[in-house]
């Protein structure tokens, strides 16, 4: 079923005003976290700080920076707002998690266990969290609630390859997938290199997480992705270079960009690319258990300009969106 959602935009953060205050400019929004108020907490690329807007846009303040000291950063991969209201920032080229409270002030760092680039984290409510990244061929894991022990690793990387597995092993490093943690405490996963399908893994009474639902969703293309030599490819979505082989050129057919869980609904969010090249951007809507409601339409591009960074729980979505120049849009679903 197609799903008849219009969106309608809340907000706009970002100028081509060369003038404008620093605050103002982006080079490209990677990350954004909403707290209980509506405040957001902004990364720009290439950036070591956190910028903070109320809901209404108007900047606040930031905080963090370059370096590798306490509540300084290299390169920030995720950030997240735990139950205590503490805002973890994942660092992947120091390979740890840092705390600040909400207004600002450092709080501590933990070192992650062996894992090098996570890119999202997710709190369940047990006093563990679930980290997305790869490591010993898995892409999820299970740590307790300082990151000290990684207490169980799952989804294997072998089971989302599909024709191109040299390239597509790269791909997985940088983009490892998504997951959104379910009301009864199991795991939904979208992978990057979407084929149609979510998998859902529930934990054991001993700790072990197993595979216990396939969702079937849609997608329009056999082949997630697909690589070209760089100087003959038309699209280059991501180049990819492999020594004394030379650069490559992926082109993204399927390619997923978000799962959330919100009231009732499982929310998945994908760029599929049509039958003229532009790639458009559909949301998958799911009950709880898995059955399929149906997919909406969101927007249209001839290159990959846009990406999903949050969807609150006021069903506010917020999108990086690099046309014409870098700005950060929140959309409201219209009633």
């Amino acid at each position: 079923m197609v799903l008849d959602i219009e969106y309608e935009e809340t907000l706009l953060l970002g100028t081509d005003d060369s003038e404008a205050p620093d605050h103002k400019i982006f080079r490209s929004v990677t990350h954004v976290e909403v707290d209980d108020q509506g405040w957001m907490y902004v990364v720009n690329s290439g950036e070591s700080s956190i910028r903070v807007f109320d809901d209404n846009g108007d900047f606040q303040s930031s905080f963090g920076s370059q370096g590798s000291g306490p509540g300084e950063f290299q390169a920030i991969s995720s950030l997240f707002i735990d139950s205590h209201n503490r805002l973890l920032i994942v660092d992947s080229n120091q390979a740890r998690i840092t705390a600040y409270s909400l207004d600002g002030n450092f709080l501590s760092t933990w070192q992650l266990p062996s894992i090098t680039r996570v890119h999202q984290i997710a709190e369940l409510s047990n006093s563990k969290f679930a980290l997305v990244g790869q490591h010993n061929d898995k892409m999820i894991h299970i740590t307790d609630d300082e990151f000290s022990t990684i207490e169980a690793s799952f989804m294997p990387v072998q089971d989302l390859l599909t024709s191109n597995e040299r390239e597509e092993r790269v791909l997985l490093q940088f983009f490892p997938g998504s997951i959104a943690v379910l009301p009864d405490l199991s795991i939904a996963y979208a992978p990057a290199l979407y084929g149609g399908e979510l998998f859902v893994y529930s934990a054991t009474q001993k700790g072990n997480w197993n595979l216990t639902k396939t969702i079937e969703g849609q997608s329009f293309h056999i082949q997630p992705a697909s690589f070209t030599a760089f100087d003959q490819a038309d699209r280059v979505d991501m180049p990819i270079t492999f020594p004394e082989e030379g650069r490559y050129a992926a082109q993204f057919h399927s390619f997923s960009q978000g799962i959330f869980s919100i009231d009732d609904l499982l929310v998945h969010y994908s760029f599929q690319e049509s039958n003229d090249g532009e790639l458009e951007l559909r949301s998958e809507h799911f009950t709880m258990d898995g059955d399929r409601i149906g997919t909406a339409f969101i927007d249209k591009m001839e290159r990959l300009s846009v990406s999903i960074l949050n969807l609150d729980d006021q069903a506010n979505l917020y999108l990086s969106d690099s046309r014409d120049f870098p700005k950060l849009r929140r959309l409201k679903v219209i009633d």
